[in-house]
């Protein structure tokens, strides 16, 4: 397993963003129950550690910052819930989900497409107490960094990722 360093550092980030809910942590399991096989070390430890920050790695401060802030934005609305989705409505099969992503995982025009295309994804809720998807969290996130990159407020210095400000906070 190894790096990717012929992707630009912001699809990097990109890519992380969209991975990591996928992986089993010290604080959950993967949210599809399947690990992802993460072949770029540099993301899979940022996605593995992403609730610590036990790993000196460039795109974990990012991680945690857009999770967060996409986490916050989202839970509006307490709702406890005992399943992660509704299996009325008929089963995920999450091995086949994780392949899917595993698949598209160097990509990331391919997996932010496939992630915003899923139902699968659409059906699972991202926390167990409050109410919305796991999808609408992983895109937010990657659209809030998107957007604090076009407008200059997370930029690239001398190689290493830099946030000056977060276009979140400029409503």
């Amino acid at each position: 397993m190894t790096e990717s360093p012929q992707l630009p550092q912001t699809k990097r980030l990109i890519i992380a963003l969209l991975l990591h809910d996928f992986v089993h942590t010290e604080k959950h399991k993967s949210k599809i129950y399947e690990e992802v096989e993460i072949v770029d070390e540099e993301i899979r430890e940022a996605c593995l550690h992403h609730h610590n920050s036990l790993k000196d790695n460039e795109l974990l401060p990012l991680l945690q910052y857009y999770d967060g802030l996409a986490s916050y934005i989202g839970q509006k609305k307490p709702y406890k819930s005992t399943t992660r989705y509704n299996i009325n409505e008929g089963k995920i099969d999450f091995k086949g989900l994780a392949k899917e992503i595993e698949k598209r995982q160097h990509s990331a025009y391919q997996l932010y497409q496939f992630v915003y295309q899923s139902k699968a994804l659409t059906r699972l809720v991202k926390s167990m107490d409050y109410k919305g998807s796991l999808r609408n969290h992983l895109l937010l996130m990657v659209n809030l960094a998107i957007k604090d990159y076009r407008q200059e407020k997370l930029i690239i210095t001398d190689g290493n990722f830099q946030l000056l400000s977060s276009s979140a906070a400029v409503q």
